[in-house]
């Protein structure tokens, strides 16, 4: 699905979507395949910091892609397109009979195809960047859910210790006024094992935890 880390990168989608148009035999991001008779030094975007005070690239040799992510650039890209075979301009070709013969097709066919994949070319890079920025958008909001669900048991954390200081202020209350106080934490445990089954837990479980709890404190 969108949102792979290895292969589903933003030139990559811009590629998948661009070559899926009719006719599209090729793409190339900034300086293409110029880049092979280059050095690396020569092809790399060096940074600076722009008039406004902004890290910035000073150069757009990679069409707006590193690494796979958005430089914030605009996005530079060429595509070769393929002229039209369906012309009127007389043709070999062989019929279902393995007959050699001229094919002519009748009627209006444009020479050129440029004119009218420029608009579609710009719709689905449209609609590629749109796409990566929802899967974005879900990526982020997932981040929030689990922040927040971290949040929630950072707080259950804190109240549980501070019900356990509370209990252990009235064990203690307990012990001064009740001498028989190993008979109170039999009923206290018998009321835990009580409400373990009630909320459908393992009772032995919950008193194994509340014992070490309770040792530990």
């Amino acid at each position: 699905g969108l949102g792979d880390p290895v292969f589903e990168k933003i030139d990559a989608e811009l590629a998948h979507g661009l070559m899926s148009i009719g006719a599209v035999k090729g793409i190339e991001f900034g300086d293409g395949f110029k880049v092979a008779e280059k050095k690396g030094s020569e092809t790399n975007d060096l940074l600076h910091v722009s008039e406004k005070k902004r890290i910035e690239p000073k150069t757009n040799h990679s069409g707006g892609v590193l690494g796979g992510i958005s430089t914030g650039q605009d996005f530079v890209l060429r595509l070769a397109v393929k002229a039209p075979s369906s012309i009127k301009k007389e043709q070999k070709t062989v019929d279902n009979q393995e007959n050699e013969l001229l094919l002519s097709i009748e009627g209006r066919h444009d020479p050129c195809i440029c004119p009218r994949v420029v608009p579609v070319a710009e719709a689905m890079a449209a609609l590629v960047i749109l796409d990566l920025i929802l899967v974005q958008d879900s990526i982020d909001n997932r981040k929030d859910k689990l922040e927040n669900v971290k949040n929630m048991i950072t707080t259950l954390d804190a109240q549980l210790l501070l019900l356990l200081k509370r209990r252990q202020q009235l064990e203690t209350d307990i012990k001064k006024m009740d001498s028989q106080s190993k008979s109170h934490e039999e009923r206290f445990q018998s009321k835990l094992k009580e409400l373990s089954r009630g909320l459908g837990l393992d009772e032995g479980k919950i008193i194994e935890i509340w014992n070490m709890i309770i040792e530990k404190n």
